[in-house]
């Protein structure tokens, strides 16, 4: 008789915490909120056309230096500045988003925050330009 008494309270404890785990799993879901306001994924929209330019290029695993017009006045980089800089980093992978970075073959140039610099960096074409402040410039080949 206790057996069966004590087999009924711990089916019912096993059933209660799997509807708690349920319940508290649905509410997470339902908070999150729609995928297109996620920061990381609205960056990885904003890297495929660099990226498509990477294939373009046929470069697809090596470094791509990452600088604003603060790199280029010397200015040391805002929290913002990092952050945009760390959501590229992840977006790019497998490219190597490296800061500050003038002689990489690919320079990935971030002006939204910082706003335009007088010029660019000296050695550069530029191959695309987004519109909204962003450039990918790409080291010009010695003749």
């Amino acid at each position: 008789m206790k057996r069966s008494i004590l087999q009924s309270i711990a089916a019912s404890i096993v059933i209660v915490a799997a509807c708690w785990n349920l319940w508290r799993f649905t509410l997470n879901v339902m908070s999150t909120g729609p995928r297109e306001e996620n920061s990381n994924v609205v960056f990885e929209k904003v890297w495929i056309p660099f990226f498509n330019e990477f294939v373009k290029a046929d470069y697809r695993i090596g470094s791509v230096g990452y600088i604003t017009a603060r790199t280029l006045r010397g200015e040391a980089p805002t929290v913002e500045d990092e952050d945009r800089f760390v959501h590229f980093y992840y977006a790019a992978i497998p490219l190597n988003i490296v800061r500050d970075k003038l002689d990489a073959p690919f320079l990935l140039a971030d002006f939204t925050i910082s706003g335009t610099p007088d010029r660019l960096p000296e050695g550069f074409d530029e191959i695309y330009d987004s519109g909204a402040g962003m450039l990918l410039l790409k080291r010009r080949v010695p003749r």
